[in-house]
C-alpha cells in the first residue's frame, strides 16, 4: 500500500522535529569519563560505612540491628545473623565485606535451597520409616506377548459386548 504525499509529509516533519530536539539536548550533555573501580574499597568509603552501622544501626553497642540493615540495604537477614560474631568484633571487617557484596543473595539460588530443605523435610521419614504407606513390590516383566487364555478371555470379552469399544472400555474400567 502506498503513502499518500500528505502522510509522507507529516512523516517528515516529525522526523525534522525529532532532530531538532536531539540536537537540542545534545548541546546540554557534558562529557565524562568512567571510573572503573579495582573492585576493594577505599578507606573513606570503608570509614563512611563504619560511621553509618555505629550511628544507624547501632553497631557501636551490643546488640546491632541486623532487620533494620537488612531492609535499607537490600541484605539477607539470613546471611548477617550467620556472621554475626565476626561482625562484632570488627566493624571494618564487616564494611569490606559489605562493599563486596558478601551479604548479598543470589535470590533465585536462595528460594532453590530453601525449596530443597522443605522438601527434605517433609519427606524425611517417607523413606526411611516402618511405619509408611509406600511397600516394596516386585514388579512383573512381560515379553511383549499374550499367553493363550489372554486371548481367549479378550475375544470372549469382545464377542459378549458385541464389538462396543464404549462398553468393552466401561467393563475393563479403560479410558
Amino acid at each position: 500500500e502506498e503513502m499518500d504525499s500528505e502522510h509522507k509529509e507529516r512523516l517528515r516533519t516529525q522526523l525534522r522535529g525529532l532532530k531538532d530536539q536531539i540536537q537540542r539536548t545534545a548541546t546540554s550533555l557534558k562529557r565524562t569519563s568512567t571510573k572503573e573501580a579495582a573492585g576493594d574499597a577505599s578507606q573513606a568509603e570503608v570509614d563512611a560505612i563504619v560511621n553509618e552501622l555505629n550511628k544507624e544501626y547501632g553497631f557501636a553497642s551490643a546488640s546491632p540491628d541486623f532487620p533494620k540493615l537488612s531492609k535499607n540495604f537490600g541484605l539477607s537477614l539470613k546471611l548477617l545473623e550467620e556472621g554475626k560474631d565476626p561482625i562484632a568484633a570488627d566493624h571494618r571487617r564487616f564494611a569490606v565485606k559489605l562493599l563486596a557484596g558478601h551479604y548479598s543473595e543470589d535470590s533465585a539460588a536462595a528460594a532453590g535451597a530453601d525449596f530443597r530443605k522443605q522438601l527434605k523435610e517433609k519427606l524425611a521419614g517417607v523413606f526411611d520409616s516402618k511405619d509408611s504407606t509406600l511397600k516394596r513390590t516386585t514388579t512383573k516383566e512381560a515379553a511383549g506377548l499374550a499367553s493363550e487364555d489372554d486371548i481367549k478371555a479378550a475375544a470372549q470379552l469382545f464377542e459378549q459386548s458385541a464389538g462396543d469399544l464404549k462398553a468393552i472400555a466401561e467393563t475393563t474400567k479403560l479410558s
